[in-house]
C-alpha cells in the first residue's frame, strides 16, 4: 500500500511538473495534504554578491561573505541533504517526499510568518506571541548546536503551535565553524526583522526574546560581531541618505546592537 502510494505521488508530481515546467516554487493537493515542489534555479551572480565578497576581504570578515550556491542542481541537493539530517535532529522542517534531477517535494509546515505579520487580520497579540516563538525556535536550533544558513522571515513559517523553517540552500558552513554560522544567523535575523516588521516595538520584543533563550556565548559573539563592525557602522551612518533598503537596515541592525551593547554595560556597572 506504501508503495503504490508513493508511486500515485510520483505520478501526480510528474503531471504537476509538466504544467508548472520551471517556476520556482509551486505547490498541489494530494491526499488531503498540500505539497511544495521546489525546482532548481541558476542564481544570478549580482553586483551585491560582489561587492559582498569584496568588502569580506577588505575588512577581513569572512560573515559578510556570499555562501549562496549558484549552481542551481547543486543547491537543491544541500536543501535535500540538510532536511533529512535536521529532521533527525528533531527540527520541525518540511519532510523531504520525493526528489528528482532538478526538483524536490517536501510536505507544508504552516503558513509564512512574514504574512502573518504583515496582515492587518492578525492581532497584535498574536504576532508579539509568533515572533517571540519564532525567536526561540531560532535560539533552539542553535543550542542543539545546528544553524539555519540564512534564517529571514520569509524563511519561517507558523502552523498555530509551532514554528518551522524553510530554504537551505545557504551553504554557509563550507566557509565558515558552527559558531560563525549562528552569528550571521543572528544577523540575518535582525536585519529582516527591520526589513519586514514595521513596528520597532515588536523589532526589539524579537531580538531581546532570541537574547533570552539563546546562549550567553553566542549572543555574546553576536555583540562582538557588531563591535568588530564598527568601521561598516560610520561608513553607513555618514552615507545613508544615499543608501538601498538593504544598506540601510544593515545600518539599523548594527545600531539596534549597539544600543543593547551599552544598556548590558551599564546594566553590569549598575551590579558593580
Amino acid at each position: 500500500m506504501e508503495n503504490k502510494s508513493k508511486m500515485d505521488l510520483y505520478q501526480c508530481i510528474k503531471i504537476h511538473l509538466q504544467r508548472y515546467s520551471g517556476k520556482r516554487v509551486s505547490a498541489f493537493e494530494w491526499q488531503g495534504h498540500k505539497i511544495w515542489i521546489k525546482q532548481a534555479e541558476k542564481v544570478k551572480y549580482s553586483i551585491w554578491l560582489r561587492v559582498a565578497k569584496w568588502l569580506s576581504r577588505l575588512i577581513k570578515n569572512p560573515l559578510i561573505s556570499p555562501t549562496l550556491e549558484i549552481d542551481g542542481l547543486k543547491a537543491l541537493k544541500i536543501e535535500a541533504k540538510r532536511l533529512k539530517f535536521l529532521c533527525t535532529q528533531g527540527v520541525f522542517v518540511p519532510q523531504l517526499l520525493a526528489q528528482g534531477k532538478d526538483w524536490i517535494a517536501i510536505s507544508d509546515t504552516g503558513k509564512p510568518v512574514r504574512e502573518l505579520l504583515q496582515s492587518n487580520k492578525v492581532k497584535i497579540n498574536t504576532k508579539m506571541h509568533i515572533l517571540q516563538s519564532t525567536s526561540r525556535a531560532l535560539a533552539e536550533m542553535h543550542l542543539k548546536n545546528l544553524y539555519h544558513g540564512r534564517p529571514a522571515l520569509k524563511d519561517f513559517t507558523w502552523d498555530g503551535e509551532k514554528v518551522g523553517f524553510l530554504d537551505f540552500e545557504e551553504n554557509s558552513g563550507s566557509i565558515l565553524s558552527i559558531q560563525q554560522c549562528m552569528v550571521r544567523d543572528v544577523l540575518i535575523y535582525i536585519h529582516s526583522l527591520f526589513r519586514e516588521v514595521g513596528s520597532v516595538r515588536l523589532i526589539y520584543l524579537a531580538i531581546l526574546s532570541y537574547r533570552k533563550y539563546a546562549s550567553q556565548l553566542i549572543w555574546k559573539c553576536v555583540l562582538q560581531e557588531a563591535a568588530d563592525l564598527k568601521f561598516l557602522y560610520f561608513l553607513l551612518r555618514y552615507t545613508y541618505p544615499y543608501m538601498g533598503t538593504d544598506a540601510k537596515n544593515i545600518y539599523r541592525t548594527l545600531h539596534a546592537l549597539y544600543c543593547l551593547i551599552l544598556m548590558e554595560r551599564r546594566k553590569s556597572a549598575t551590579i558593580r
